[in-house]
């Protein structure tokens, strides 16, 4: 081999490990831009408000559990009311209307938009400047819940917030919620939140409760008693009962039902309410119970089924087949999950069903560690239906890929390197 040709081969294998090694770098720029947080954008000096945005699917879930969704447009005694509790729609941009006898009903999923938009415009602000200190995630979802129950003047001077400034914590400043004793929508609805501060419940405890079970619950079942009376301190507060917090959990999972107003032509209608899990959209779900099934009876009978996935879209649901593939994802049955999730496309006619089953295909691709394939077909969910769940995934599929791609560049890099290396020792031993 002469001087020229060698000069050629190896440059040949260089610029080749160079383009390998070009094709395989890091390419976020390329992916999904995330606009920058308030937490990027704002000073946050306590923490609070990149944990309140950490946090902010388990408040929603507290707050689908201390108010119902009603498909209906009520009067709750003090302004109409639609959704879970809503008086006040928020817009994109934070103008708002209030709601009217005329409002067209909001769909769960709306319902979850202006609730979130709520949270934005009305209860985070609050947060961050009524309180002053560092608080843990379970005083965060407390404090937004009492935020709720109160209104912002009410909060803003409240026991809770000055308590808590001064640096009570746990046990010691969820007494100061039973300063609202005499308030049944208040201190109902804090009885399970100021348990969780205590550290006489996880966060787990609240998956199986109905919505506004906590009216299933009188005084005596709350509060420590003495003669007759709730027992109190010298502030005036008094004792949480969570020695009776078992029997409390159950009565707050019997059943309910309610009588809405619906005003002087439509008459009143009595509404069963259902559980938290019932009435809060899917992505909700997934996040604040680490990935738990919800029960879904069709599951097992599709599972078991000798119908065909190929075929199943002929018999059974969308929702049907996209509960299948995420039941199926979390057995780590893969082929299941895709089949039943390829089926769920095939027949979705909503964004949200669309976004659901791409969901499912790309977090199992993703669990299969098939990259390229799950950063597609997370990306088609984020178009359909833009989840945080979805969000995640996606960054995470794309790091894995990114990872694989660099590591994939290096190898052959290091390959055309040493091989390289070798015909210039087979070079050394002709000229010998």
């Amino acid at each position: 081999m002469s001087d020229k040709t060698l000069r050629n081969v190896l440059f040949g294998m260089l610029m080749t490990g160079g383009v390998a090694l070009t094709g395989c770098s890091d390419r976020t720029e390329d992916d999904a831009q995330q606009p920058q947080t308030e937490q990027q954008t704002t000073k946050d000096p306590y923490g609070n408000v990149a944990l309140f945005e950490a946090s902010r699917s388990k408040i929603k879930f507290a707050l689908a559990f201390v108010e119902n969704y009603y498909p209906y447009i009520y009067w709750c005694g003090e302004a109409w009311t639609t959704g879970h509790g809503l008086t006040i729609l928020y817009n994109a941009d934070g103008s708002s209307q209030k709601v009217t006898q005329a409002t067209p009903i909001p769909t769960l999923e709306q319902s979850d938009v202006y609730k979130g938009r709520y949270l934005t415009y009305e209860i985070l602000p609050d947060i961050k400047s009524c309180i002053k200190v560092p608080m843990d995630e379970n005083t965060m979802i407390a404090a937004c819940v009492l935020r709720y129950c109160l209104g912002h003047s009410n909060f803003a001077k409240s026991s809770f917030v000055k308590q808590l400034n001064a640096g009570k914590k746990g046990a010691e400043l969820a007494k100061t919620l039973t300063g609202w004793r005499q308030q049944a929508g208040v201190i109902n609805r804090c009885y399970f939140f100021a348990a969780l501060m205590a550290g006489k419940i996880q966060y787990s405890d609240l998956l199986d409760l109905r919505a506004e079970g906590c009216y299933n619950l009188i005084l005596q079942d709350m509060l420590v008693y003495k003669n007759g009376s709730p027992k109190k301190d010298s502030n005036g507060f008094c004792t949480w009962d969570f020695s009776k917090i078992q029997a409390n959990l159950q009565k707050a999972k019997n059943p309910r039902t309610v009588s809405l107003n619906l005003g002087r032509k439509k008459g009143h209608v009595r509404v069963a309410c259902k559980k938290v899990n019932e009435i809060v959209p899917n992505y909700i779900w997934q996040e604040v119970s680490n990935g738990r099934a919800q029960p879904v009876v069709v599951a097992e009978e599709l599972d078991n089924a000798t119908v065909s996935f190929a075929d199943a879209w002929t018999t059974y649901s969308c929702n049907e087949l996209n509960d299948v593939s995420y039941t199926s994802y979390l057995k780590q049955d893969y082929e299941t999950a895709l089949e039943a999730g390829k089926a769920a496309l095939k027949v979705a006619q909503t964004n949200k069903q669309r976004g659901a089953a791409t969901y499912n295909i790309g977090i199992t691709y993703l669990a299969m560690e098939k990259y390229e394939k799950a950063v597609h077909y997370l990306r088609l969910s984020l178009a359909e239906n833009k989840t945080k769940a979805a969000e995640d995934a996606l960054q995470q599929a794309i790091q894995k890929r990114n990872q694989r791609r660099t590591n994939y560049g290096i190898g052959v890099g290091l390959g055309l390197g040493l091989g390289a290396l070798g015909l210039r020792r087979i070079k050394k031993g002709r000229s010998k």
